[in-house]
């Protein structure tokens, strides 16, 4: 017999949409108080552990919109090659493990589609590209491939 893959998934929810990024691009699991969050231009950035971490919320990227303002927002901190970005979501739901067979492909710019995840629907996200909607330059030349832990100010 051959053995499906288990998937570990870390589940959210984003308004009334239930999202699930793959585990092992998750580095920390954060919760901040909203007075926390700074803006820089045009970006939401929150001090974290010695850095100025990007801000994503997963709600502007989905286009869902909701009217309620908490006292404290829950994060995923993904980290790759010494950056981090967070990504906010509404609610943390549950880490599951899961075969995720039933997929579809549909799905907004940053999902790689949905599939049933604990008998429900879920979309799944493609962190990647959440990430370089929320800092393009994520990917360019990451510290010069040295892994420098530089900050490069006013580049």
């Amino acid at each position: 017999a051959r053995q499906t893959p288990v998937d570990r998934l870390l589940v959210a929810s984003v308004g009334e949409r239930r999202v699930a990024i793959p585990l092992e691009m998750v580095t920390r699991l954060e919760e901040f108080a909203l007075d926390r969050f700074e803006r820089v231009g045009s970006r939401e950035v929150i001090q974290y552990r010695d850095q100025i971490l990007p801000v994503l919320r997963l709600s502007h990227l989905l286009g869902v919109y909701g009217d309620e303002e908490r006292e404290s927002v829950p994060v995923v901190v993904y980290t790759e090659r010494g950056r981090s970005v967070a990504l906010a979501v509404d609610r943390i739901i549950d880490i599951v493990e899961d075969v995720v067979d039933a997929r579809r492909d549909f799905g907004d710019d940053g999902l790689n589609g949905s599939a049933v995840i604990s008998q429900r629907v879920t979309e799944l996200l493609d962190v990647r590209r959440a990430i370089m909607a929320a800092d393009p330059h994520f990917d360019l030349d990451t510290y010069r491939e040295q892994g420098s832990d530089e900050l490069m100010v006013g580049a």
